[in-house]
């Protein structure tokens, strides 16, 4: 599921994926100075990525430990993140909808 909960700080949050948080805006402090309009286009970034099926997210094994990866692509670039899990997170991530490697697309 893709959702959008407002929140007091920092505002948006969209939720997708298996566990995929995406604050908007995106730091959510004065010195960033993130604009309506630079909000604006990165929640239509998010949504356009998991709806066109370029957001994914895999389980990656290997010598330095398991990870959980992400990526998408879309008009404004490519982000993608890594973050490192334990065996028993992996196992529960892999009890989710999809599969070790999965595309989202809704």
């Amino acid at each position: 599921p893709l959702s959008v909960t407002l929140t007091v700080f920092p505002g948006l949050v969209v939720s997708f994926g298996r566990t995929k948080r995406e604050p908007i805006p995106e730091y959510g402090y004065d010195a960033c100075d993130e604009t309506v309009e630079d909000c604006a286009r990165l929640l239509r970034d998010v949504v356009s990525a998991v709806t066109a099926g370029s957001f994914g997210e895999r389980i990656v094994y290997n010598h330095d430990g398991i990870w959980h990866e992400t990526w998408r692509s879309t008009k404004i670039g490519s982000r993608s993140s890594r973050s490192r899990v334990t065996a028993e997170q992996a196992r529960a991530l892999r009890e989710e909808p999809g599969s070790d490697d999965a595309r989202w697309a809704h």
